[in-house]
């Protein structure tokens, strides 16, 4: 259940290579705002078919794509999240980065605790460019 987006980028090098052979992962909740561990599940129930994980190797341009839904937000043990995908990406079984995608411009955003945080600390939250 849930619209359908793609989500596509490029992962670049400090020195601005691609990344080759790298993994991303991500993963999020479901349109009810559950994750797919138990400890992350909503009282509104869970779509069961829902895989809620992804993972991807980059190609030689340190390209990735996925086929996924388009992020909801929900409130989760009392804490409201404004729409995001995790993203981790691993090089050689080393982590490099994890991060969360968030919708650009979306309303929920500023309510999201996390993105307060961040922007309080001078830390940027990555953010698409809206294509969902």
């Amino acid at each position: 259940m849930g619209e359908v987006a793609y989500v596509s980028g490029r992962v670049l090098t400090k020195s601005g290579q691609p990344l080759r052979n790298g993994y991303v992962e991500i993963w999020q909740t479901d349109s009810n705002g559950s994750y797919l561990h138990s400890g992350g599940r909503n009282t509104g129930g869970y779509d069961s078919n829902f895989q809620g994980y992804g993972r991807f190797v980059t190609d030689s341009k340190g390209q990735y794509f996925f086929r996924t839904i388009k992020p909801v937000e929900y409130t989760l043990q009392g804490a409201f999240r404004c729409p995001h995908i995790h993203f981790a990406i691993s090089k050689s079984g080393q982590r490099l980065i994890a991060t969360q995608m968030l919708i650009q411009g979306h309303p929920a955003n500023e309510r999201d605790g996390i993105v307060k945080s961040n922007r309080a600390k001078g830390e940027m939250l990555e953010s698409c460019d809206g294509g969902f």
